[in-house]
């Protein structure tokens, strides 16, 4: 006798109603890292589509047992959306159960992405850090520049101080009311990247992920001790700048390789390390106090699922979502 099956549709409105938190968001992504360095999960490269230097669409999959689900999420991105009122990010999500590999649910993936990459910032940032994070850089005063202060500020609430610069002074200036207006921080305008940089803890890169971005930063920027994020793979670097710094770590070495096959990370040393075995406890992470340690964050698979996860789980407690049939 057949069984009807039915998964949860969750739209924007229906994942944010969910009740995730921040602070659950942190919890999941650092789970997976650590499911990561055990072994224990699978995550095939980013599929990766570029039909022009403005647009971009992926396909990302992975299954992690440890929750009992694997999931893909496509989305597409372009700078040239916030014109149309659009978010840089879009997307949806597929949760299946790893068991029978039928869908739990289908959900929108912007809150999931937005969520879980400055989630990811804070985790890393926690064990890479030379010192309790003071001053924050930040390239880029777009969603991830806002998501991130709130991420960061829950693993060092000793944040005070973010440095900000953005190639069009209007996002800079926004970004500064918002951000003081949600944290207890004080937002700098910086007139250049440059001065972004100077005396800062931790930097962040969030600008587009875009060939023609402007690459503007460089190795010896970073202060003695800092630690550098970078969101957008390395769209803002200067060629080669990368390999200058100290240590390098990424989220995950297959797929940055991967991604030079796009044009990405052009100079990058074989040094790097997968900051997972960093989380997990696994391996040292920066070789002294006076290091300049840059993280390359591209975000994984493995992040949307244990994400989505725990989005299904409390949209199932609070009876969130339109239940349909498979």
């Amino acid at each position: 006798m057949k069984h009807p099956h039915h998964f949860l549709y969750l739209s924007r409105a229906d994942v944010e109603a969910a009740g995730c938190q921040m602070s659950d968001v942190i919890e999941a992504v650092e789970m997976a890292f650590r499911e990561k360095a055990a072994g224990r999960t699978m995550m095939p490269a980013k599929h990766w589509i570029a039909p022009s230097s403005r647009r971009f669409f992926s396909a990302m999959s992975s299954a992690l047992p440890s929750v009992e689900a694997a999931g893909c999420k496509w989305q597409s991105g372009s700078p040239d959306n916030g014109a149309s009122g659009r978010p840089y990010i879009t997307g949806q999500f597929i949760l299946n159960a790893l068991d029978t590999g039928l869908p739990l649910a289908i959900m929108d993936s912007t809150w999931i992405t937005e969520m879980r990459t400055a989630a990811a910032t804070a985790v890393v940032s926690r064990r890479l850090a030379g010192k309790p994070l003071e001053t924050l850089g930040v390239l880029g005063c777009g969603l991830q520049a806002r998501r991130n202060v709130e991420a960061l500020r829950l693993v060092f609430p000793s944040l005070k101080e973010v440095r900000a610069y953005d190639t069009a002074p209007a996002a800079a200036t926004l970004y500064r009311q918002q951000t003081m207006d949600r944290h207890p921080v004080n937002v700098t305008i910086c007139p250049s990247p440059r001065e972004a940089f100077r005396g800062s803890d931790v930097v962040l890169t969030a600008g587009p992920i875009a060939p023609d971005t402007p690459r503007l930063a460089r190795a010896d920027w970073l202060d003695e001790g800092a630690t550098c994020v970078t969101l957008d793979y390395d769209c803002y670097w200067g060629v080669g700048e990368l390999a200058r710094v100290d240590q390098i770590f990424t989220d995950d070495v297959a797929q940055l390789e991967h991604s030079k096959l796009d044009g990405y990370f052009a100079g990058i040393p074989p040094s790097v390390r997968d900051v997972s075995s960093v989380v997990a406890g696994h391996s040292p992470g920066r070789m002294s106090d006076s290091a300049r340690v840059v993280c390359i964050n591209m975000g994984i698979a493995l992040e949307d699922v244990a994400s989505a996860i725990s989005i299904y789980r409390h949209a199932r407690e609070r009876g969130v979502g339109i239940k349909l049939p498979t």
